[in-house]
């Protein structure tokens, strides 16, 4: 709409205005507003408004609080903080695209560039533009320190974006190109304060941490199964002895001694696999540093690499002697140390053990009991189907006036549905239903427990009944998902199964609810299909489950071609 509309009262502009709003977009209604919040003398005369087409279509970028707070302030753009806010910016910037680049490699090479530039050029970004002005710094005899372009606080933030996106030789260039530049400037600075060389010296500390800790985390599988050679080299960083070198480097590579703290420490520790390595590691730690600086956290990190999969035949037994040794000696162990014994007990088979261990918690009245230590136990038990004990572990926790959650409840369908109980199974989830407290109603997860019991005892009727409940608009928010329509399929009949397939294919054309066929949907059909061949001997209906099946293939193929042009 192109014109002029001249208005004579504020009251008619406000009554067209609201007609406006209902026939155009909201954006139209703020532009033609905005002549109409700011009073002045011409308030009374006519109101000029001009309205284009598309103009309220139009996006804007509006700036940020920080952005209109430095407006505000006239921030000074030579200054520390904003030049190292603006080069952290442009490295979130470049991770922030990371879902247009084709894989995880061209990312990491886009920040080694980066680094590289930062590095060996001045850079200064304009505030609301792309624009970088840069300098080179070759050509300088004295070229310029990285300390004088990013902050200490800036600098370990960086150093962790570069980790956790996998560029880890970069940023072991920057650690010690930065830790040295700070080791400099505080050696020939005159002002030989101790606060500056504490700050020094802390500085260091957080950046040698941050480094360490990137280092011990495992890669992302993306870039494990990658065939680049850095990334193939950042394996190396995950090693023991690279990691004990990089704590050396920091506490004797600077002068002075810097001793770690436990954040230093548990990152190490992290970065080992092994429990007795580790366990003899923190050996190394006490006799090095004193029993003192050993907090808590240091010793959980051990006992945590006990409780993996490593370590589910024998390695309750360090953890329970660690656990002793810690109550002995000191530290005394918090919730997460107990948590993680419970683990190692209950996921090596020692069940027993563990109850009499969260017996001997309860009756301490020094621990306060929450759901974080029963949580260990109800998960064994319910991966081993032992509905009995968990549900007298849940009772427990009533009686420990913990409160009792759908988790909770989940994990008890989820021990009956494999032990085979789906009748009572159903029978739990009609309770919960039922349920006042809003903390103990069903969800998803809930009633997929209780189709997946339905389905392992082969109870067609009962799962379908319990699917069309899932389908119906009694509950809000539970709708049938891949994992619903996977597991009916795979007690249902071939022909059954083939009109769920069709029905998940039709879910397309919905804005919400769209489920896609999988390939367990599939392989499930097919098999559905196999089974019925087997018990029939009726040859005509041999055929049409022969047929049910070549159609099932036929669409299997056709969801192929559809995810890989989608792809392309």
């Amino acid at each position: 709409m192109v014109g002029r509309i001249y208005l004579r009262s504020r009251r008619c502009a406000l009554l067209i205005l609201m007609l406006l709003r209902q026939r155009y977009a909201d954006g139209f209604w703020s532009a033609a507003m905005s002549p109409l919040r700011h009073k002045s003398k011409t308030s009374s005369k006519t109101v000029c408004l001009l309205a284009e087409t598309g103009r309220h279509r139009r996006q804007r970028s509006y700036p940020t609080n920080y952005q209109r707070k430095q407006r505000r302030k006239g921030v000074d753009k030579s200054s520390l903080s904003y030049q190292s806010r603006q080069i952290i910016n442009s490295f979130e910037e470049a991770c922030q695209k990371r879902p247009y680049f084709d894989d995880d490699n061209n990312i990491t090479s886009r920040l080694d560039n980066m680094v590289q530039d930062l590095l060996g050029k001045q850079i200064l970004l304009a505030q609301n533009e792309d624009e970088v002005e840069t300098k080179d710094d070759t050509n300088n005899n004295s070229p310029q320190l990285i300390t004088s372009r990013i902050t200490p606080r800036d600098a370990s933030s960086l150093i962790r974006l570069l980790g956790r996106h996998g560029a880890l030789t970069s940023m072991l260039v920057f650690l010690r190109r930065f830790c040295h530049d700070i080791h400099e400037i505080n050696t020939a600075s005159s002002d030989s304060s101790t606060s500056r060389s504490e700050e020094a010296e802390e500085a260091i500390l957080y950046a040698y941490t941050a480094a360490i800790a990137a280092c011990s985390k495992p890669l992302p599988s993306s870039l494990l199964s990658s065939k680049d050679p850095n990334q193939i080299g950042n394996s190396q960083y995950r090693s023991k002895a690279f990691l004990l070198q990089l704590l050396e480097e920091m506490e004797n590579g600077f002068g002075t001694r810097i001793l770690p703290n436990s954040y230093t420490l548990s990152a190490v520790l992290i970065g080992i696999d092994d429990g007795l390595d580790a366990l003899n590691l923190l050996e190394t730690f006490v006799e090095r540093y004193g029993k003192d600086a050993i907090t808590v956290q240091v010793y959980n990190v051990v006992l945590a690499s006990f409780s993996g999969e490593k370590y589910n035949s024998n390695g309750w037994h360090h953890a329970i002697s660690l656990l002793q040794r810690m109550k002995r000696h000191g530290p005394q162990p918090n919730e997460q140390s107990f948590s993680y014994v419970l683990q190692s007990c209950a996921g090596s088979g020692q069940l027993k053990v563990a109850l009499s261990l969260l017996d001997e918690v309860r009756q301490s009245s020094s621990m306060e009991m929450t759901s974080k230590l029963y949580l260990p136990l109800l998960k064994v038990c319910a991966k081993a189907g032992h509905s009995d004990v968990l549900w007298s572990l849940i009772n427990t926790m009533k009686d420990d006036c913990i409160q009792i959650t759908t988790m909770q409840l989940n994990l008890y369908l989820q021990s009956l549905a494999k032990a085979g109980l789906h009748i009572k199974a159903l029978g739990v989830l009609r309770g919960m239903i039922k349920q006042s407290d809003p903390m103990q109603l069903p969800d998803l997860i809930s009633f997929n427990t209780v189709l997946s019991a339905c389905a392992n005892s082969n109870d067609y009727e009962a799962a379908q009944a319990l699917f069309d409940q899932m389908k119906g608009e009694v509950f809000d928010n539970i709708r049938p998902d891949v994992v619903s329509f996977n597991t009916l399929i795979s007690c249902a009949p071939p022909q059954v199964g083939l009109d769920l397939i069709y029905e998940m294919r039709l879910t397309r054309r919905n804005r919400e609810g769209v489920v896609v066929p999988t390939g367990v949907t599939f392989v499930n059909s097919i098999k559905q299909c196999r089974e019925y061949v087997k018990e029939e001997l009726d040859p005509d209906i041999r055929n049409d489950i022969f047929e049910i099946a070549l159609s099932v293939l036929g669409l299997a193929r056709n969801e192929k071609n559809q995810s890989e042009h989608v792809r392309l």
